[in-house]
């Protein structure tokens, strides 16, 4: 941390007046910088930051696809990028050979924009989701046992597996069942298993900025970054002023966890994407156009799902 920045935590339920009531708390110190951690947030604290001299930095996992939304002008956004990861490794299996996929999502996962992505990457490529299973407790024992002898009745070859709470359980069942198995990154907490081939992956410097092997290597990676962005500005010398610092790191390139960082015009905060497992191979050049009609149909679309702010949820 810089010299003379002091570190104020405040937690928040999964609502978004709690995440308000939360944000009026830490505003109540009058602090310069408001660090938030979660998605939907830059739009749901927007009326508690209105006509504030705060910058607000938002940190997200990147399960709500990129729509039209009002946020404070003071607001800058890092992000794991997830719905472009599962987009990109759906479109990698596609081009893979993997036309045909089931795929399992938990109760958390439904209401996100994951599930979409995946299905969309796939069929870009030529791929089409075969089926799909909700599963009530993505890591029992008793639960893999059932999905994986539900998936063989109906002779499924491939699955792909959306479960943030963490499912190893039956990542390692599909596996057994001799299924090709892929997985979002969050369920994979800080390893692939063999065989398995995740959306969220890291070059290999990330365990040596860790100094030890993360809990979470993707959620590691996001907050690794973040601390860097702000910091950098700050150990520049760079006044401590909400539009002094929006403006110095909105031009600030670095080399983060993920390698090679950049901000975009709007504020957000650019890494590659790379998958887990396999040869950690680039998927840069297959991240989704804006302007692709399956994200247009999407993000034009008014959303359904969730409200609580993801992981919060």
């Amino acid at each position: 941390m810089a010299p003379g920045v002091a570190l104020e935590l405040h937690s928040t339920g999964p609502m978004p007046r709690q995440a308000q009531a939360a944000a009026r708390q830490a505003l109540e110190g009058a602090p310069q910088v408001l660090v938030s951690l979660g998605d939907g947030l830059s739009e749901q604290l927007t009326p508690v930051l209105t006509g504030r001299n705060v910058l607000h930095l938002n940190a997200e996992v990147g399960v709500l696809m990129a729509r039209p939304l009002h946020r404070h002008p003071l607001t800058l956004t890092t992000s794991l990028h997830a719905w472009e990861a599962e987009w990109a490794l759906g479109a990698h299996l596609g081009r893979s050979g993997r036309k045909s996929v089931h795929l399992l999502f938990s109760l958390l996962d439904s209401g996100y924009d994951l599930p979409y992505a995946f299905t969309a990457g796939l069929q870009s490529a030529g791929g089409q989701v075969r089926g799909t299973t909700l599963l009530d407790a993505p890591d029992s024992p008793a639960e893999a046992q059932r999905v994986v002898a539900s998936l063989r009745a109906q002779d499924v070859q491939a699955v792909h597996v959306l479960a943030s709470e963490g499912a190893p359980a039956l990542l390692s069942a599909c596996r057994r069942a001799g299924l090709e198995v892929s997985s979002g990154g969050l369920g994979l907490g800080n390893g692939t298993p063999p065989g398995v081939l995740g959306a969220l992956g890291a070059p290999r410097q990330l365990s040596v900025a860790a100094g030890q092997p993360p809990r979470n290597q993707a959620l590691f990676a996001l907050g690794f970054d973040t601390g860097t962005w702000l910091s950098r500005a700050l150990e520049a010398g760079t006044p401590r002023l909400p539009l002094a610092l929006l403006a110095a790191m909105s031009a600030q390139t670095f080399t983060g966890a993920r390698g090679p960082v950049t901000p975009d015009a709007q504020g957000h905060l650019i890494a590659g994407l790379f998958h887990s497992g396999g040869q950690g191979a680039a998927l840069d050049p297959h991240r989704p156009a804006p302007t692709h009609p399956g994200v247009v149909a999407q993000t034009q679309a008014a959303r359904s799902g969730w409200l609580t702010t993801f992981l919060h949820g």
